[in-house]
This record gives C-alpha cells, sequence and structure tokens, in this order.
C-alpha cells in the first residue's frame, strides 16, 4: 500500500504530539486515512485560509482540537497548524498563521521547482502514528485498525447497509458497528477486525519492514 509523506510546517508536529492520547489516535487515524487515500471522518474546508485546505476535528470532555492541512496533487500532506480552538469561530490569529505557513511553504516549492535548495520541514514517511508520540507497537496497531476499518466502512456503504443490517451481516452489535464508521476502533482488538474485514471478502496480508536504525 502507497503511503503518502505527511508534511509538518512550524510546530504543528510538536503540538499535536502535547495533544492527549485519545485526541492523537482520532486525529492521527483521520491523517492516516488521507496518508492511504482516502476522506477524513472528520473535517470542514478552511477556504479563510486558502484553496483545498481543511481542518480535521477532535474533542474531549475539556477542548476542541484543530489541525489544519492541504493535500498536494496526491503526493503528500501538508499539515499547516494544529491548535487548540477556544471559541466557537476560529481565530483569526489562527487563520492568519495557518495562511501564512502556507504562503511560505509554496513559494519554498516554487523555488524549489527553479533548483533553489530551500526546503527545510519535517516529514513524515510511513505510518503517521509513529510520529505522533506512540510506541513503535501502538504505531503500528493503529495503523492496521484503521486500514481494517477503512475496509469494513467500504463495503458496507458499497452494499448499502444501514447500520443495523451491518450487524446483522457481520454478527456484531450495532454499537460496535457504529463506532467502526465513526473511526473509534482503538478499542477493537486486530483479530476482531480481520474476522470482520474476511467476511467483507478482505484478506489482510502482513509484510514485515527492517526497522531503520536510531
Amino acid at each position: 500500500m502507497d503511503e503518502k509523506d505527511v508534511v509538518w510546517l512550524g510546530d504543528s508536529l510538536d503540538v499535536l504530539r502535547a495533544f492527549p492520547k485519545a485526541v492523537r489516535a482520532d486525529l492521527g487515524g483521520d491523517l492516516r486515512r488521507l496518508q492511504i487515500g482516502e476522506m477524513p471522518l472528520d473535517s470542514k474546508p478552511m477556504r479563510t485560509v486558502g484553496a483545498g485546505v481543511r481542518e480535521l476535528r477532535a474533542h474531549d470532555r475539556n477542548n476542541q482540537f484543530r489541525t489544519m492541512y492541504v493535500a498536494r496533487k496526491g503526493t503528500y500532506i501538508v499539515v499547516l497548524h494544529c491548535f487548540i480552538k477556544k471559541s466557537r469561530t476560529t481565530s483569526k490569529s489562527d487563520i492568519n498563521t495557518a495562511k501564512e505557513r502556507l504562503k511560505v511553504f509554496d513559494s519554498k516549492v516554487r523555488m524549489q521547482r527553479k533548483g533553489v535548495a530551500v526546503m527545510q520541514r519535517r516529514i513524515t514517511k510511513g505510518n503517521v502514528f509513529k510520529d505522533l508520540g506512540f510506541t513503535d507497537e501502538e504505531a503500528v496497531a493503529l495503523a492496521m485498525r484503521v486500514d481494517l476499518a477503512v475496509e469494513i466502512e467500504k463495503f458496507i456503504k458499497r452494499k448499502k447497509l444501514t447500520q443495523m443490517k451491518a450487524a446483522a451481516y457481520f454478527d456484531v452489535p450495532q454499537p460496535k458497528i457504529s463506532k467502526i464508521i465513526r473511526g473509534k476502533v482503538s478499542g477493537f482488538s486486530i483479530g476482531y477486525l480481520v474476522k470482520m474485514a474476511a467476511k467483507a471478502g478482505k484478506t489482510p496480508r502482513i509484510s514485515f519492514a527492517r526497522k531503520q536504525a536510531a
């Protein structure tokens, strides 16, 4: 499976890493979906920042968490700004931060295309969870859960199944289907999702990559 790189601008990666673990799992899940060419589950366009810019959304009991990004022609995902939203509307400061970073990034891309070596950036290649403060084991498991859930969701949509009909087909409780559709898969065992994916006609395959030396 080809995975798009994630480019982190400014302090966006450091800010996201400081978010609560459950929030990192949710936002990481949507970034993972983008990496494998799928749409995120919870996002909205941010036209005030620029064309193609969208905002990923997550929350806990106390705060609203946001990640602004733009996908560039199928090659990589650029994370512009991560922040805690403190009012109903996005602050002018956060909008301007994302807008300025996008402007500078696009300018550097144009210069680089002319042969000027100006690009300095942090890039995630492969599993995005590995850069979000999770252990290697957690990162691999989280990515596998997202990938399996995506295949299950595709099957449900393709067959136009309601949640109740999907629950009956997979022989699982309806709340389990609801969680999968909403991307809340961190509590599922990989074996559970593998069985569901198999019932959807998918045969998961595991490949191993050599771990890079630190």
